[in-house]
């Protein structure tokens, strides 16, 4: 993989294949591959914690505004860790509180939890691929430090921790491996230019140096562990977490709660009633199930893998840390904070933080202030910024139609000529925005996709030449000359 981390959405190449899958819909998870159930827990946004299979109930995560992202299980299976959007910790059963980002403004939400092999601390990662090192852990180099296109640009979605080291991997499947974590491949390297049809959204690993990365659509990728199928190509399908079961194989989990289980060459399907939407699996074990168990059968489409590479980009230890910028106020929820470019065929679309339901918390009662400052400017032509959001209705892409809402943009104090200190905006409730079509945008199901819109002043058109159609810039001149303007912005809601 190249240091230079190109973005891609790159996507899982699907070739014919089947498997057997064994199905049976009970919340209790009480299903069978070979005889055998997986024993774990499943975390809802809401900071609920769901037990399967006869695993201990060791309790939800407090109450908060900050969503639930991670939820990570002990070695010896006796507790776990959750941890928020805000980067704070709770620890429950036998896991061990090492601190967390309590008190920090985070440049971009927490993602992850590694407990380190001893247990007795843990790393924090960021979506930019900052890591925050807790306990007995090491810091060992950032994301960042090594390619801060990539931080900007992609997503983090795992941190896998080694005996003196970690593995980082980014939502286009681009793997960073620090200290002495194993770098085996990496999806840009066994896709060549072909793309993927979800981005990765979580990895899963033996703690032998091999791991396999789930793409949203269901989609496996394995290097150095056995690929024992997926479901990618099944309609609906809409991957959250993943988990090792400790034993070899792994477990796919549906934001609705669905977890499919694959191991020893059949898939068990089976539900979990969860309440707003699921966000993580840890598996501990497996154990025996009754005989008298009843299942039925169907076919799932797999995804065979092309032969990875096993060449990966030299780390630095270049140090990330949080910031100290003021918290926003009790209630509300920072939505983005960061520094991004727009350019000529590049939208303004940060990494934000998905609350799911917006409704619940109702986060758009309240109003959405938005604190922007232009850092370089190219030129003085005036320009018109918008936040909007999408919703695609097929749940995969714009193709399918879309709900949209968006600011006015005829906000005064959203017109720019040249580079500008920090200026705060009052956007009103994101309940009382401009919808397509009209009627209401649908907070309650949350968007897909959020973006700031850099528009020409004078025109109304996107300060684009390319990406954006009949809506692109319409002169004078091309978008090009105008571009890329640099943005530092926090969004808030629920002010």
């Amino acid at each position: 993989m190249s240091r230079s981390f190109l973005v891609r959405i790159l996507s899982v190449c699907l070739l014919a294949a089947s498997l057997a899958v064994t199905v049976k819909t009970d919340a209790g998870a009480q299903s069978s591959a070979q005889g055998f159930t997986p024993v774990g827990w499943v975390l809802e946004a809401s900071g609920r914690v769901h037990e399967l299979g006869g695993a201990p109930n060791l309790g939800d995560a407090a109450a908060s505004a900050s969503p639930a992202v991670d939820l990570v299980a002990t070695r010896d299976g006796k507790g776990y860790w959750v941890v928020r959007a805000d980067g704070t910790v709770s620890a429950h059963g036998s896991a061990g509180h090492f601190g967390d980002l309590s008190g920090f403004a985070l440049a971009r939400p927490a993602i992850a939890l590694a407990p380190t092999p001893t247990g007795k601390g843990y790393v924090i990662l960021g979506q930019d691929g900052g890591v925050f090192a807790f306990g007995d852990a090491g810091f060992f180099g950032s994301v960042p430090g090594v390619s801060p296109l990539a931080a900007a640009r992609t997503t983090a979605v795992e941190i896998q921790v080694a005996s003196a080291g970690y593995r980082i991997i980014h939502d286009d499947g681009g793997v960073f491996a620090f200290g002495n974590a194993s770098f085996i491949g990496s999806v840009p390297g066994v896709l060549r230019g072909r793309s993927l049809d979800r981005p990765i959204v979580a990895a899963v690993d033996d703690g032998n140096g091999a791991y396999a990365m789930v793409g949203g659509d269901g989609g496996v990728f394995a290097f150095g562990m056995s690929f024992h199928g997926s479901i990618a190509g099944v309609a609906g399908t809409d991957i959250v977490g993943a988990a090792g079961d400790r034993a070899g194989g792994y477990a796919l989990l549906d934001t609705d709660g669905t977890v499919s289980w694959f191991s020893g060459g059949t898939v068990v399907q089976f539900s979990v009633p969860v309440q707003s939407r699921a966000i993580a699996i840890a598996i501990i074990g497996t154990k025996p199930v009754d005989a008298g168990n009843t299942t039925t059968t169907r076919q799932l489409p797999t995804t065979t893998l092309p032969k990875p590479t096993t060449t990966a980009p030299k780390p630095t230890t270049t140090t990330t840390r949080p910031t100290t910028t003021q918290a926003p106020a009790s209630g509300s929820v920072v939505i983005w904070n960061q520094t991004m470019n727009s350019g000529p065929d590049v939208y303004w679309e940060p990494n934000w933080n998905d609350v799911g339901n917006f409704r619940s918390p109702n986060l758009i009662a309240g109003d959405a202030v938005l604190e922007v400052e232009i850092l370089s400017k190219p030129t003085s032509r005036e320009v018109i910024l918008q936040v909007c959001a999408w919703r695609w209705l097929n749940g995969h892409s714009f193709s399918g139609g879309f709900e949209e809402t968006c600011t006015s943009q005829n906000l005064q104090t959203m017109r720019f000529t040249d580079e500008t200190g920090k200026v705060t905006i009052n956007l009103g409730s994101p309940d009382g925005w401009w919808v397509k079509g009209g009627g209401k945008f649908p907070w309650d199901k949350g968007p897909d996709v959020m973006r700031i819109l850099i528009k020409d002043a004078a025109t109304k058109s996107l300060l684009m030449d390319s990406r954006c159609g009949s809506a692109c810039y319409t002169g004078p001149g091309n978008a090009a000359d105008h571009t890329p303007i640099q943005i530092r912005s926090k969004l808030t809601f629920n002010n």
